[in-house]
């Protein structure tokens, strides 16, 4: 079964690599979604069924040029001959998330006041798992205009709305495919709180629900949308993230002074 221990680049480069992006690309930074039966799926990666016990990066590897891929017949988790795409590369990304890791604590109340038990890790530390609730807006998905802006350029309508559909059908795929094995998600995206090399850092886990969404006839060709997302694991890991911006920020601080 894959591990979640990788902590090199390889994770983002291969994922930004399936979405067709650039470490280069200036503006907006896409985010990309996908999981480890999609990135299976597109056929270029061997990793065998089940996984092997190997880090992701090294899964990720050995996937390249993946796109739209045809759902085998036995597929478990999609109808057969429905194109997935590998990863989910959004043309609107979500407006807002919000991050929350609450202490690993209990409270017992005694005759003399109360006291508190912490849970710690071996660091020391009793932070639990990040929960991040993303809300995020389709952009307009009237497919039917797609093709008249007036200046015979396609206005990207339908690949909001597929997109969508895609993300809507990632929320669905279970944690564990039977014959396959775990199958874990992952969110690629940009952060100036976090920034990495490449400005980007990779989320993996899993969805708590299937993705929430509100129809509001007064605006019929947009959708609202939010989900939550259970982080298990970050590439790179956010303390070394901290910390190095940490050095370089007091560096850069220390110049501006002397």
């Amino acid at each position: 079964m894959a591990t979640l221990t990788d902590t090199n680049s390889t994770i983002r480069q291969t994922i930004l690599g399936l979405a067709g992006s650039s470490t280069a690309a200036i503006g907006r930074i896409p985010f990309v979604f996908s999981s480890l039966y999609r990135l299976y799926r597109s056929g270029n990666a061997n990793i065998g069924v089940p996984p092997k016990d190997m880090s992701l990066a090294d899964i990720e590897a050995q996937v390249a040029n993946a796109g739209n891929t045809t759902a085998p017949a036995t597929d478990p988790v999609n109808v057969a001959g429905v194109r997935v795409q590998a990863t989910i590369s959004l043309m609107v990304n979500p407006h807002s998330i919000q991050w929350s890791q609450p202490k690993r604590f209990s409270k017992e109340d005694v005759k003399r006041g109360s006291i508190f038990y912490h849970f710690t890790d071996k660091n020391g530390r009793n932070d639990d798992i990040a929960v991040l609730t993303f809300q995020g807006r389709t952009g307009n998905i009237n497919y039917k205009a797609d093709d008249d802006t007036g200046a015979g350029q396609p206005t990207g309508n339908t690949q909001k709305l597929l997109l969508w559909h895609e993300l809507y059908a990632l929320t669905h795929e279970p944690p564990y495919i039977p014959g396959f094995g775990r199958n874990d998600m992952c969110i690629t995206y940009s952060s100036n709180l976090f920034p990495t090399q490449d400005n980007r850092i990779t989320l993996w886990g899993f969805f708590n629900s299937v993705l929430q969404f509100t129809e509001d006839a007064n605006d019929p060709f947009n959708r609202n949308y939010s989900f939550a997302f259970t982080v298990t694991n970050t590439n790179p890991p956010l303390y070394s993230i901290v910390q190095s911006v940490n050095t370089k920020l007091t560096t850069k601080d220390q110049s501006s002074n002397t």
